[in-house]
């Protein structure tokens, strides 16, 4: 991600630019600072008797140390950060143990033959755990290595339709194997926390996914209009269910409702998945643009650092001019 999202230094590059050799430099001219008057003792005349390159590399020898002292902070705060993100994650996945604990497996039989039939319409093979729970609980699915959906008690009320497409939204995810992306994404948001474009990303991510298992629901048969109702009556009914936990793949968000219904009464959109070649062309494509950049990105940081490594010898030099003077 950081080869293709711009970067957002959370330094000046002036910390990031000034290496160690830099380092030894700036305090070769701590002694210079020492040396020159400050404050109301230092008047007009003194200060033109000062030449202007040593002030110039005592200021910027001031402002690399201060910038340095910042870095501790800076690696602290991200640190942090990254912390409560990953503390995030690990509670979610507590509390969706303790729901699938807290929950009796699927024991109706209208329940068990609805969910066969939807298991052959997508070709499922994998294990996938269903539990009902008493709670006021949206329909979610996790697990990577083995699936787990969670339905509310009253879906053993619903009509079959409903079931049927509920059943469908969530075992389209097992198919496409969206936990791993959404793992993913996670692990990059703890990453990189403080980076806009990378929580644009994560949530336009979430967006695609729950669409893709609309359009596969729709690309089984189910009519766009009974569809949408049926995601309605789901949210009306369910609205004031508690968090969903981070970790899970609600089936839907209130706040992503208005988008999706009208994404799946679209008639004009194109309702079959991509197929391998495209995939592996999009694929083909990234990984070139990634490639192009990384090149690009190494060149202008190869010539930011001469220009550097330059002020600093100009620096260094008029230092030694300077002390070298009776």
């Amino acid at each position: 991600l950081s080869m293709v999202l711009p970067p957002i230094h959370v330094l000046p590059n002036l910390v990031t630019n000034f290496s160690s050799d830099h380092d030894s430099a700036a305090l070769l001219l701590i002694p210079e600072l020492e040396l020159l008057p400050t404050g109301d003792a230092l008047d007009s005349a003194a200060q033109e008797a000062i030449p202007a390159p040593t002030r110039q590399s005592a200021t910027a020898a001031t402002i690399s140390l201060a910038m340095v002292s910042l870095r501790p902070i800076v690696l602290g705060l991200w640190f942090l950060g990254a912390a409560i993100m990953l503390l995030r994650t690990l509670l979610s996945f507590c509390v969706l143990r303790r729901l699938a604990d807290g929950g009796h497996p699927m024991a109706d039989s209208k329940l068990e033959a609805t969910m066969l039939e939807a298991r052959e319409r997508l070709g499922l093979n994998s294990d996938i755990h269903v539990f009902l729970t008493d709670r006021r609980s949206i329909p979610m699915t996790w697990g990577i290595f083995s699936t787990y959906l969670l339905l509310p008690a009253e879906a053993a009320h619903w009509a079959p339709d409903r079931i049927r497409a509920v059943l469908l939204h969530e075992l389209g995810h097992a198919k496409r194997r969206d936990m791993l992306s959404h793992l993913a994404a996670q692990m990059a948001s703890a990453v990189f926390w403080f980076h806009p474009l990378v929580w644009i990303a994560v949530y336009r991510m979430h967006i695609e996914r729950e669409r893709a298992c609309d359009d596969l629901v729709v690309a089984t048969g189910i009519r766009p209009s009974d569809y949408a109702e049926h995601l309605v009556a789901v949210i009306a009914r369910l609205q004031n269910h508690a968090l969903v936990p981070s970790s899970a793949l609600a089936m839907a968000r209130p706040s992503m409702l208005e988008g999706r219904l009208l994404a799946i009464l679209n008639e004009g959109i194109s309702r079959q998945p991509m197929t391998r070649s495209f995939s592996i062309c999009s694929l083909l494509i990234g990984l070139s643009i990634t490639a192009t950049i990384s090149p690009l990105r190494a060149q202008v940081s190869t010539q930011d650092k001469p220009q550097t490594e330059s002020s600093s010898e100009e620096g260094e030099s008029s230092a030694q001019v300077e002390s070298s003077k009776p």
